[in-house]
């Protein structure tokens, strides 16, 4: 009867500090690079604040990278790499927004 107490009591303590661990906050500051097509800086806006948003999950959780090749009758039909990461950004901030003409950059700070 101790010894099941004693693993529930394991069990226990060891859901506390995996979850404490997923409860922290991590800030970090990331930017994202867009193009700007026929002039549409709102929209560009929006897609490099995107992937600034995507770089701030990549700097936190990092990024699992898988590739596979397709080959037919011994010849390479195609080469696939794919990128995912696990994460959200709860918020964030505009730090700076650089128009360079044909592109735009913003820097923002992430929270997670």
């Amino acid at each position: 009867m101790l010894k099941m107490y004693g693993f529930f009591l394991g069990v226990l303590v060891s859901f506390l500090l995996i979850a404490d661990g997923y409860g922290q906050q991590k800030c970090v500051n990331a930017e994202g690079e867009a193009a700007i097509v026929n002039s549409d800086i709102p929209s560009a806006r929006m897609e490099s604040i995107a992937r600034a948003r995507w770089a701030a999950i990549e700097q936190v959780v990092g990024v699992d990278v898988k590739s596979g090749s397709f080959v037919q009758n011994f010849m390479l039909m195609d080469d696939v790499i794919k990128t995912q990461v696990r994460g959200v950004v709860r918020s964030h901030q505009v730090l700076s927004e650089e128009n360079r003409g044909d592109t735009l950059l913003v820097k923002i700070h992430g929270a997670q």
